[in-house]
């Protein structure tokens, strides 16, 4: 439940997790369906779970697609999860952290860009100028920076990359907030 905030219930999740925890052949479905028995599905009645959750689908290595109010954003598309990346449509944005190719394949966001007319690109400065290079449009949104698509506000946090080996991999990496509750670093170590 990475990113999500909860109420403090324990009377009420309790009751609902014990609803929800009956043996009866609706709620063994609701169990199968959901993925398990975490504490947060035992707790909430489906119904109500695909009303409160943003829905999240790891593509592979740091490319998800992420699902809230409508809105449908991809993080980081690079080069280890091409295939993966071509079956998706319907975006409304694509995030980009830094520069990286486990995180950033020119040709793929051309690619996403082509299936899914009306996407917008939102990433840094660094990116931003090898996508200008290539005459892709895009958002910045840098370190203290914010923008929203649609109602989603998206909002950018930190400057450099993780260390990997002394001055080796120094690029501008920002991490993204994601409707004020999912948290999307790419490659560095700032907590927002």
């Amino acid at each position: 439940a990475v990113g999500y905030r909860f109420r403090h219930d324990p009377a009420g999740a309790r009751a609902r997790a014990a609803d929800c925890l009956a043996p009866t052949r609706a709620n063994a479905t609701r169990r199968s369906l959901i993925g398990g028995s975490s504490l947060l599905h035992q707790a909430m009645p489906m119904h109500l779970w695909y009303t409160f959750g943003m829905q999240i689908t790891k593509l592979g290595h740091c490319c998800l697609v992420l699902e809230e109010a409508g809105v449908k954003i991809m993080t980081d598309p690079g080069g280890f999860t091409v295939d993966a990346q071509r079956a998706i449509t319907g975006l409304d944005a694509i995030l980009i952290t830094h520069e990286h190719m486990d995180h950033f394949h020119i040709e793929s966001v051309e690619a996403l860009l082509a299936s899914n007319q009306g996407a917008v690109v939102i990433t840094n400065e660094g990116v931003g100028k090898l996508l200008s290079a290539k005459d892709i449009a895009y958002t910045k949104v840098g370190d203290g920076e914010s923008t929203a698509v649609k109602s989603v506000k998206i909002e950018g946090y930190g400057r450099e990359h993780a260390p990997i080996y002394g001055d080796m991999g120094c690029v501008e990496n920002t991490g993204y907030m994601i409707a004020e509750r999912f948290y999307f670093p790419g490659d560095n170590y700032h907590a927002p």
